[in-house]
C-alpha cells in the first residue's frame, strides 16, 4: 500500500462523504427508485447539494434528512432553497440536532393552487391609507385606497373557493410581532428581538427589500404573508389532506422545536437597526409610494 493510500485510510471520514456513501448506497438507491421513479437520480444529486451547502444539516442523520426531503418529494416542492417552496432545516429536539421540514410561503400557495379548490389565494402587505373600511362584526375589510405613506401597518391574505365562498384576514404589524415572538424558534429564545425591534424590521424589509437569507431575520415580509395565509387557511379554507399535514407539520415546528442555538443565537440576538436610522437616499424608484399591482394571475402570491 502506498503512503498515498494509506494517508487517506487512516483519516476519518468527513460527516458529508458519510451522508453521499449512505445516499448512494443500494438500499437508499432503490427507495428512491420506488418513490421518485425516473427523477431519482435528479434527485439524489439535488438532496447532496442541499447537505452539502448546510454544515448543521451534515450533522443530522442521514435517513432523518432523507424521510424530510421525501416529505417534500411526496407534496411535489422543490428543495432548491432559492426557490421558496420548501426547505430542510436543522433544528434542536431535546437536545438533539434534528433535520425538519418546513414549507415555504410559496410551497404553501402552490399547494393550495395544485388542489384545485381556489379560484384566488393572494396575501400581501398593507400601507398606511389603504384600508377604506373594516368591520369588526362580519370581519370584512376593504383594502382599496392609494397609501398615504409607505408605512406598514400590516399583512392580508384573501382566498375565494370555486364554490363561491370569499374570505380574508388581516393582522396588523403588532399582532404579527407577538405571533413571531412566540411561536418563532429562532426569535422566542432572544433577548434582544423584541416586537418593537420586529415592527421595525418589517419597515426595513419594506423600504429596502430583504436580506441575504430565509425567515424572520432575514425576509420579515415573505414569513408575515405566510403566516396570514396560513391562519386563513387553517381557519376557513377547504383544506386537501395534503395542506392539513403542512400545516401541520409547520406548526409543529413553531410550538415544539428549539431551533440549534449554537448556530442561531447570535443571529437571533443582533442589533436591528431601527428603520428611522436608515441614512441611505433612496432611488426616485424607491421614493414612489408602494401600490398592490394589478395582477391577472388568480395566484399572485406564487
Amino acid at each position: 500500500m502506498t503512503e498515498t493510500k494509506q494517508l487517506a485510510t487512516s483519516q476519518p471520514k468527513t460527516q458529508l462523504g458519510v451522508f453521499k456513501n449512505y445516499i448512494n448506497g443500494k438500499v437508499v438507491q432503490d427507495l428512491f427508485s420506488q418513490r421518485i421513479g425516473k427523477q431519482s437520480a435528479d434527485f439524489t444529486n439535488a438532496l447532496i447539494e442541499l447537505v452539502s451547502n448546510n454544515a448543521s444539516l451534515q450533522g443530522c442523520e442521514p435517513a432523518e434528512v432523507i424521510q424530510c426531503a421525501l416529505k417534500a418529494a411526496s407534496l411535489h416542492l422543490p428543495l432548491n432553497p432559492q426557490l421558496g417552496r420548501a426547505y430542510v432545516l436543522p433544528f434542536k429536539n431535546k437536545g438533539k440536532l434534528t433535520p425538519t421540514f418546513v414549507i415555504g410561503y410559496k410551497g404553501l400557495v402552490q399547494m393550495a393552487k395544485n388542489s384545485g379548490q381556489y379560484r384566488t389565494l393572494n396575501s400581501g402587505v398593507v400601507y398606511e391609507g389603504q384600508i377604506s373600511k373594516r368591520d369588526f362584526v362580519s370581519g370584512e375589510i376593504v383594502i382599496d385606497q392609494e397609501p398615504t405613506s409607505n408605512k406598514v401597518v400590516g399583512f392580508f391574505a384573501y382566498m375565494e373557493e370555486l364554490t363561491g365562498f370569499k374570505k380574508m384576514l388581516f393582522m396588523t404589524t403588532k399582532e404579527m410581532a407577538h405571533y413571531a415572538k412566540i411561536y418563532s424558534p429562532s426569535l422566542k429564545f432572544s433577548e434582544k428581538v423584541t416586537e418593537e425591534v420586529l415592527m421595525n424590521k418589517f419597515q426595513l424589509h419594506a423600504e429596502r427589500g430583504p436580506a441575504v437569507g430565509v425567515g424572520w431575520l432575514a425576509d420579515s415580509l415573505t414569513m408575515a404573508k405566510k403566516v396570514v395565509l396560513k391562519q386563513l387557511l387553517d381557519k376557513w379554507g377547504s383544506l386537501s389532506i395534503e395542506i392539513q399535514q403542512a400545516i401541520a407539520s409547520d406548526s409543529q415546528v413553531e410550538s415544539n422545536m428549539e431551533l440549534d442555538r449554537d448556530n442561531e443565537a447570535d443571529a437571533a440576538n443582533e442589533e436591528f437597526t431601527p428603520a428611522e436610522e436608515v441614512t441611505e437616499v433612496p432611488s426616485p424608484e424607491e421614493e414612489k409610494n408602494p401600490q398592490q399591482e394589478d395582477n391577472p394571475d388568480p395566484f399572485p402570491g406564487e
